[in-house]
């Protein structure tokens, strides 16, 4: 049996030990958090998880299990295909224009010599290797799922 890699979308109330709640149901289902991001919401009482698992474990059981739990506004769940991730790349120097638009990458506007590229992580791992290259300071996001 191969490992999977599975996306929690979650929706949750911010209070103590909601985390450790749904780790806790996680490890007990046989998979591993490899990821996670937590976004606070403006309303100030909630929070939206998105925590990437992997392993053999059984997800059905995990969802079932986490359902149960009343801190959990929402809860959904994906197979993971692909996420996108935004770099951001300046250069002291000329871009190299066409090389970077070749690539997918677009100047940022009101930015002088400000290119940005939102694609998937190969992409993107191209896109500084050739801007680290030419001399550019850099910054990607990291993988992000909607």
């Amino acid at each position: 049996m191969l490992q999977k890699t599975h996306k929690l979308h979650l929706h949750v109330q911010d209070r103590v030990g909601v985390l450790d709640q749904i780790s806790i149901l996680i490890r007990r289902s046989g998979l591993n958090i490899s990821e996670i991001h937590a976004s606070p919401q403006y309303d100030g009482q909630t929070t939206r998880l998105l925590i990437t698992v992997q392993g053999r474990g059984d997800m059905r059981l995990l969802l079932g299990q986490l359902d149960r739990l009343d801190c959990i506004l929402s809860l959904a769940a994906d197979t993971c295909a692909q996420g996108r991730e935004l770099a951001l790349a300046s250069f002291d120097k000329e871009a190299p224009e066409e090389e970077l638009r070749q690539l997918g990458a677009a100047p940022l506007p009101g930015q002088k010599n400000t290119w940005q590229l939102c694609a998937a992580p190969a992409a993107v791992d191209a896109f500084l290797a050739l801007c680290g290259a030419a001399g550019a300071r850099t910054i990607r996001t990291g993988e992000v799922w909607l």
